[in-house]
């Protein structure tokens, strides 16, 4: 499920952070569907972050509000709490959920290439069901690691050539040549 960095998520005490700054043991919101949204408090299980020397191939998904930038197979539950990767999305057929419970239309599908660093995350929950596995994450209900494992497949996507998130020039700059002399 890697995600952008510098994108923001719930803990479970109110408080929002940057995903890049999340650890193992900290409490997120998260979420369980029975028929109806409960938010669940869950502990990040397990937590790995990069900083790409290259950008990486990846998805923008938009609605009124917000967007997130993600890789291709990052879970987005959708209208009845199903798990749809980034790539098969739609405009006008899908419907993120927020924390809410209400439905946001997705309004703009966008990939190419983000450069920015990237997390991946796996919270607690039990392994048998995808409740507990659902982050807010920017305002709506992302998967983490668990739930991007199951909803995997193998359809190819023609990426665009364009840069969707250039990152910012000088932290680029600075991070390149601290790369350079670590090799």
């Amino acid at each position: 499920m890697p995600i952008k960095f510098f994108q923001k998520t719930q803990l479970a005490n109110g408080a929002k952070t940057s995903i890049e700054k999340l650890q193992k043991g900290d409490s997120v919101l998260t979420a369980s569907w029975n028929g109806n949204l409960t938010l669940l408090e869950n502990e990040i299980a397990e937590e790995n972050g990069i900083f790409p020397k290259k950008p990486w191939l990846g998805y923008k998904i938009s609605w009124k509000g917000g967007h997130i930038f993600c890789t291709e197979n990052m879970p987005f539950f959708v209208n009845d709490f199903q798990a749809i990767p980034a790539k098969l999305l739609n405009v006008n057929e899908h419907q993120l959920i927020n924390k809410q419970g209400e439905h946001l239309a997705i309004t703009g599908i966008e990939n190419g290439r983000v450069l920015c660093g990237q997390k991946n995350l796996l919270t607690n929950a039990a392994e048998n069901s995808i409740n507990g596995h659902a982050i807010l994450l920017e305002g709506v209900f992302v998967g983490d690691s668990y739930v991007e494992d199951l909803v995997k497949n193998t359809v190819k996507v023609e990426y665009a050539n364009k840069a969707i998130f250039p990152g910012n020039a000088v932290a680029r700059a600075f991070r390149l040549l601290m790369m350079r002399m670590q090799d």
